[in-house]
């Protein structure tokens, strides 16, 4: 028999005992007194052996572990004292008193406590290389409130010298004050916005940085004196050799002159031959040698990144040197076709379809990169015809109501582009310069043929931080061996994916925030790792999102190591002590005052 049971015997015989002999007692005086503190005593004396137990809101199967991570509400978790624990040294520290337990490496505990199954995760959640290596547990999430400030932020982290940086988030402003964004640059305010007080605002900056190389902008929010956020915004602007376009014209006009002008200034090769009469040329050879240019040849062909032709021009060309373009177009040339009269038996080499519009309804138009990302400033009446939708071309430039002005498609290794618009010089001429840099920077850069680059890679997460494990996805040209893979001049092993020779991964724990050097097989590169501090909100945004879909992808799974929502309490023994030393009293007050009063 256990202990317990022959204790709690003990404790009712011992309680009858006494009962019985304080009934029998002569002296009736206080009797049922005595009774009443005789049962107390019995009773605290054996609830001194069996504490009380209670219950409060908790978990208490031994499945389960209770997580605090990053926005833990205190008065919901910590103040109700559950038993928990976090992997988050600050947290930790700021929770000594409560009863939080620090795990220095959540993975290993998990293996020395093999009968967890399931992890309820309070705060804003887990990253997505925790969760990745607890794909075996179940989870249950407990979100706290949205942060406000710059929840969502991107950019264009590296770029051409003919390219503009653009960056675009959503900042929420939960306060009654007015808050103003702006990009700093250089110390210098390039871009700003206004956000009411209550509201959620999507915000839109852009520049074209003049320097190369590694930069550090700056996202601020201001509140009056008071500076909300301050982040990082680091990209790369390369000084590489822009490739070689050829501009063939079926007579000089204005459009071309003005595109010479513009790709002289941003110092791209450039050769352009315009029509004079049926065999006679006129040409211009700007930052490249001197050729002929009365035929085109494969030859030269080979050396263009990207041919811009009208369409008139094309139909001019020889059955051989349409075939020549074409062979050079699917090798990875870029092929521009301008036109204008939407004449459909030119196009139809093409597969292009084009809407007409009868003259007297020629209008302005006001031309838009495809997703909104950009509107540009209305052209002058003059646009007669539209593409149409195809489902092999994809839509790069058109109006707001959805009508076509610069379509492409993939030809081989190489892209077709033909446009509509018939002049964007009136941007230049109307001082509206950044509308035609934008324009025909993103053409250009869609076109052109593009360079095969020894190896790429992403971070896979949008913002690494110092105090998280830094994952890095590689594409390698030379895919026959293991790259040679090194951090800040400190070697990393990368693992090869298992279906994708050209594809690794290398991971591992970076030294500092800033800018780290990558290189591989002796060719480098940088990459950005932010302090903890950095882009907090927007982080915390994405765990809450990738943490609840987590959960929402779970199908139930969860429901089987839910634990209960109350955990026992043992009361404090010295209620009990207290009775049992006041019943004592008494009774042996009793029995002496009995004895005096004899």
């Amino acid at each position: 028999m256990e202990f317990k049971y022959i204790a709690l015997i003990a404790c009712v015989i011992l309680g009858i005992v006494l009962l019985f002999f304080e009934y029998r007692r002569k002296n009736r005086n206080n009797l049922y007194g005595r009774l009443a503190a005789t049962v107390v005593l019995v009773f605290c004396l054996a609830l001194l052996i069996f504490p009380v137990q209670y219950e409060v809101k908790g978990v208490s199967n031994s499945h389960s572990i209770n997580l605090l991570t990053a926005g833990t509400p205190k008065d919901e978790v910590l103040a109700a004292g559950i038993q928990s624990y976090t992997t988050d040294p600050g947290l930790y520290q700021a929770s000594k008193k409560t009863r939080v337990k620090y795990i220095a490496d959540l993975i290993y505990y998990l293996a020395d406590h093999p009968e967890i199954r399931h992890i309820n995760i309070y705060g804003y959640g887990l990253s997505a290389e925790e969760v990745r290596q607890l794909n075996k547990y179940t989870f249950s999430f407990h979100p706290p409130k949205e942060p406000a400030g710059i929840v969502s932020a991107s950019w264009n982290n590296k770029l051409k010298s003919t390219e503009f940086l653009q960056v675009q988030g959503t900042f929420k402003n939960q306060t009654n004050k007015t808050v103003k964004i702006y990009l700093e640059g250089f110390g210098t305010r390039l871009d700003s916005l206004t956000v009411p007080g209550g509201n959620n605002i999507s915000f839109s900056f852009r520049d074209q940085p003049k320097q190369t190389g590694l930069a550090i902008y700056r996202l601020v929010a201001i509140a009056g004196n008071d500076t909300i956020a301050k982040e990082p915004v680091p990209f790369e602007v390369k000084a590489e050799i822009p490739g070689a376009i050829l501009m063939l014209s079926s007579a000089p006009d204005f459009e071309f002159k003005f595109l010479k002008d513009w790709l002289f200034d941003h110092q791209y090769p450039l050769m352009l031959r315009s029509r004079i009469s049926k065999d006679k040329f006129s040409t211009d050879f700007l930052n490249t040698p001197v050729v002929k240019l009365e035929r085109i040849s494969t030859e030269q062909l080979q050396k263009t990144a990207l041919l811009i032709i009208d369409e008139d021009e094309f139909t001019a060309l020889s059955m051989g040197e349409k075939e020549e373009v074409d062979r050079a177009s699917a090798r990875g040339m870029g092929l521009l076709i301008r036109a204008s009269s939407g004449d459909q038996k030119k196009l139809q080499e093409f597969s292009i379809h084009t809407e007409n519009v009868p003259s007297f309804k020629e209008q302005e138009v006001v031309p838009e990169l495809t997703n909104n990302a950009y509107r540009f400033s209305a052209l002058p009446a003059g646009q007669t015809s539209f593409i149409q939708p195809a489902s092999d071309y994809k839509m790069l430039v058109q109006t707001k109501a959805g009508k076509g002005l610069v379509s492409g498609r993939i030809n081989g290794a190489g892209m077709l582009l033909y446009s509509v618009i018939p002049t964007t010089y009136n941007w230049v001429l109307d001082g509206k310069k950044s509308d035609y840099t934008i324009f025909w920077s993103t053409i250009i850069a869609a076109g052109i043929r593009k360079t095969t680059e020894r190896f790429s890679y992403e971070t896979q997460t949008s913002f690494p931080v110092i105090s998280e494990k830094l994952t890095l996805n590689l594409e390698v040209a030379d895919s026959k061996k293991m790259p040679q893979v090194s951090i800040n001049q400190n070697r990393w092993s990368p693992s090869q994916h298992p279906q994708f020779n050209s594809l690794w991964q290398v991971s591992g724990w970076s030294g500092q925030a800033g800018w780290n050097t990558l290189a591989v097989n002796g060719n480098q590169s940088a990459f950005y790792v932010y302090a903890n501090s950095d882009w907090s909100s927007a982080r915390y945004i994405q765990r809450l999102n990738f943490n609840s879909k987590l959960i929402n992808n779970q199908n139930g799974r969860a429901s089987s190591f839910e634990a209960p929502n109350f955990v026992k309490e043992d009361l404090s023994l010295w209620w009990f002590y207290t009775g049992f030393l006041l019943s004592a009293a008494f009774l042996w007050y009793e029995s002496k005052n009995q004895e005096q009063n004899g």
